[in-house]
């Protein structure tokens, strides 16, 4: 049988604040951190910061998305109107060849 206990609280922090700073994140409070990270093997702590960098570039991606359309958008809105193809001009009925033989009904 092997038991795989959960590190000390001290190396918890240690190592997620190693695994957050290796992601380019913030790590946070050593208070937070600890309260956070209660009962985690040393590996789900780097897939947490894993996880959290693929949230905030997800997030900022579908910002920067919407920023570029908003501003595509208002672009379109403060210049000219475009030409848009109309669809050809109908005749009235009473006009067509066929309604001028029956008397114009």
């Amino acid at each position: 049988l092997l038991e795989l206990r959960p590190p000390s609280p001290a190396r918890r922090a240690t190592l997620l604040r190693a695994a957050a700073l290796s992601l380019r994140l913030t790590p946070p409070p050593a208070h937070v951190g600890r309260d956070l990270t209660h009962g985690f093997l040393a590996a789900e702590l780097t897939e947490v910061c894993e996880e959290v960098r693929l949230a905030v570039l997800c997030r900022h991606q579908a910002f920067t998305h919407t920023r570029r359309l908003s501003s595509h958008l208002s672009n379109l809105s403060v210049s000219q109107p475009r030409s848009c193809p109309t669809a050809p001009p109908t005749t009235p009925a009473s006009a067509s060849p066929m309604a001028m033989a029956d008397g114009g009904e």
